[in-house]
């Protein structure tokens, strides 16, 4: 025990100490008892003798060096078992640092036996090799702590595991190093569902779906796949044109949510626009409509505009999603938390309302529904509401989500409206999947195309699960 030598006994008193157990830094908790002539005595005096000890070697420590402050952590802690040996119960810190540390801050004492207690002596003999300090090891803690809350890293990650991280990460942020870390685990987690899609693949080569789950770039399926005169919605979701980068890099990288895209730059983003656009006049049905996401708080991007109109589509019907997110919420209806809709139709007629239960002729250009209204006053809320809270509680893995991923229910909603059953949806950009689970659940043929390998991977293993959970969808 630490400074044990320092004490001087007279002969007729002997300390007895017995270890109960051994806690992470391999610190024996004591049992302490004293004699007086062969008889049991009141052990406090022993105690307050060890603490005195334990005082004085902590105020000789170097201060600074790495192998000093973990000293002052233990013997934070020692002091602390003894005090809770003298009283019978475990003191609080504030109680610690009032009655032995007054000099120090609470901050301090707080970090000492925090950071002293989350290391074994190999897993600091690691780190000094490293030559990471003593405050990267106590940073380590707290975003250990911050990542597994939010299911980022598996519940027995040591802190140790992310000192690395941190050193080679000075200058940044913990935020941004909290966002460095899940990207890197991220990473692996997308690898992983890769190998198991592709392995899946082989494994079923049969599976009569993966002919229209297709891994392909949707103009390369035009004559193809897709016949001319057949897709009667064409659901384009694809990267939104943002002129000022927009989407590009990562910015939500800790919240758990899949932000894997293609074609993010906005020439590669325009040129899809527009070669779909132009292209697919022929390939849709009599009353075939598109259906074209971009994003919210920005004007409709004139060349798309006018490349609808030079097509032959005379209705370029515009709606809006008000989802409402956290971030962009003080813009509310024209910010970042909106998205906007164009519905590119030839004639007027390709508006009407297909739902059999509503009157023909009630054209969605009249907002006649609760659909629509419940969109547009932001009542369907996004997919990103909500996910952290349901990773954290075990209901979702990380990454199993897509930022870019629309609400079941407004993918329902509009094949309802524009489409009968039987119809065919070719989800261009299919991302997760959801347009699948809505034309399986309202009888519609479909299409998926996906060019990005991790948002084609959570979407195959989402349709995988729902068509194995749920045969009497397929019919």
């Amino acid at each position: 025990m630490t400074a044990l030598s320092t004490l001087k006994f007279t002969e007729n008193w002997q300390p007895s100490l017995s270890v109960m157990k051994t806690d992470k830094t391999n610190r024996p908790c004591l049992s302490i008892t004293s004699q007086m002539n062969g008889k049991e005595e009141d052990p406090k005096l022993f105690i307050d003798a060890k603490i005195e000890a334990l005082l004085s070697q902590f105020s000789n420590a170097f201060k600074k060096t790495f192998d000093a402050q973990f000293e002052k952590g233990d013997i934070i802690l020692e002091v602390q078992a003894l005090m809770e040996s003298k009283s019978g119960k475990k003191p609080e810190l504030k109680d610690l640092h009032n009655a032995y540390f007054s000099r120090y801050t609470l901050s301090q004492i707080c970090k000492l036996r925090t950071t002293a207690a989350a290391y074994s002596t190999e897993e600091r003999a690691k780190i000094r090799e490293t030559g990471a300090s003593f405050s990267d090891c106590y940073m380590a803690i707290n975003l250990c702590s911050r990542l597994i809350s939010k299911r980022q890293l598996p519940e027995s990650t040591p802190p140790c595991d992310v000192v690395e991280q941190i050193r080679k990460s000075k200058r940044n942020s913990s935020k941004s190093i909290a966002k460095e870390i899940a990207l890197k685990i991220k990473s692996t987690r997308d690898e992983n569902r890769i190998a198991e899609y592709q392995e899946d693949l082989k494994s079923r080569p049969e599976e009569w779906w993966h002919k229209q789950f297709l891994r392909e770039d949707c103009r390369d399926l035009l004559g193809t796949v897709i016949k001319p005169g057949t897709v009667d919605l064409c659901w384009f979701d694809p990267p939104y044109l943002y002129r000022n980068g927009g989407r590009a890099t990562p910015c939500l990288s800790e919240s758990g949510l899949s932000e894997r895209a293609d074609n993010v730059k906005y020439e590669d983003a325009l040129k899809l626009h527009l070669d779909m656009i132009r292209a697919m006049p022929e390939y849709l049905s009599e009353s075939g409509v598109i259906v074209l996401w971009g994003a919210g708080g920005a004007p409709d991007d004139p060349e798309v505009v006018k490349a609808a109109y030079e097509a032959g589509f005379e209705y370029v019907f515009p709606l809006n999603w008000g989802k409402r997110t956290q971030a962009g919420h003080q813009y509310r209806g024209y910010g970042p938390s909106s998205e906007r809709i164009l519905i590119l139709a030839r004639k007027r007629e390709d508006l009407f309302d297909n739902n059999p239960e509503l009157p023909r002729g009630q054209s969605v250009s009249k907002l006649g529904d609760a659909f629509i209204e419940r969109m547009e006053e932001g009542k369907i809320k996004s997919v990103t509401m909500g996910f952290g809270a349901e990773i954290r509680k075990g209901e979702a893995e990380p990454g199993d989500r897509s930022i870019y991923e629309k609400p079941l229910e407004i993918c329902a909603g509009f094949v309802d409206k524009l489409t009968k059953p039987g119809g065919l949806i070719w989800d261009c950009c299919g991302c997760t999947g959801v347009m699948v689970e809505a034309c399986l659940e309202l009888q519609r043929n479909w299409i998926y195309s996906e060019t990005n390998e991790v948002n084609y991977a959570l979407g195959y293993e989402r349709t995988r699960r729902l068509i194995e959970k749920n045969p009497e969808l397929v019919g």
